[in-house]
């Protein structure tokens, strides 16, 4: 399965998953690499969108403050982790929520010497931030300039994981739904519902020891072959052998 695919399926999931007054839907791309290889890193794209459909009015973002949090299934405590040192060159992207209405960019990245994240001291939770400016009051807050919303999803964030060595595992990563870690404002300065699915995320020592393919899914490939290439044999004796 693509990660288009994968990415398509698991913000449906959570779409259909929402609670009727759920204005904002925060899904997850797979990660890459997905299986994550134990001590290396990996990059999960977060995405928001909204599920206002017309004639409703459409739901609008003025800033955000969202927290995640890694927690181990079956692999080891603190096996994975949020990197210490995030990467926030995302802020800039075309895709991302508040692109050129960024306060987070318009303070941090030129000239570069602060972030707008916070990765907690055991790397477990991480929470991120953005506000909408037009730049007119730096280093005050200028005009804010609200985001509107669709069914289409934006990127909100991009999280930088880290892995502990030979270690194998499955982890969850989730939204905290705490309003005070986690909240989305809109133009009007109402706070807006919001839902999101976790992500499984997997860990294994080396690419080698991802699972290899079942018996089972090998043997009704291999029958599955075995009744085309029949059908195909009788059609072709059909077409050949004359009429009775």
């Amino acid at each position: 399965m693509s990660m288009l695919t994968r990415f398509v399926v698991g913000f449906l999931i959570a779409a259909c998953s929402i609670e009727a007054d759920a204005g904002i839907i925060v899904t997850y791309s797979s990660s890459s690499p997905d299986p994550i290889v134990a001590g290396s890193t990996a990059t999960i794209n977060v995405f928001v969108a909204t599920d206002a459909v017309s004639p409703t009015p459409a739901d609008t973002l003025d800033l955000f403050l969202a927290e995640f949090a890694l927690t181990p299934i079956t692999g080891p405590s603190g096996g994975l982790k949020f990197a210490s040192a995030q990467d926030y060159t995302y802020l800039s992207d075309s895709q991302y929520v508040f692109n050129g209405v960024s306060g987070a960019y318009l303070r941090w990245l030129p000239p570069g010497n602060q972030s707008p994240g916070t990765v907690a001291l055991d790397q477990l939770t991480y929470s991120i931030s953005d506000f909408t400016d037009d730049g007119s009051s730096l280093p005050s807050r200028g005009v804010a300039m609200p985001v509107t919303l669709s069914s289409t999803p934006l990127l909100l964030t991009q999280l930088l994981l880290e892995t502990a060595p030979s270690i194998s595992g499955t982890y969850q990563l989730s939204l905290s739904s705490d309003p005070l870690h986690t909240e989305f404002v809109d133009g009007g300065n109402n706070n807006l519902s919001f839902s999101s699915a976790p992500l499984t995320l997997t860990v294994v020592p080396s690419l080698t020891s991802v699972p290899e393919p079942s018996v089972s899914h090998i043997t009704l490939a291999g029958l599955t072959a075995l009744v085309i290439r029949r059908r195909s044999h009788r059609k072709n004796r059909a077409l050949t052998e004359p009429a009775a």
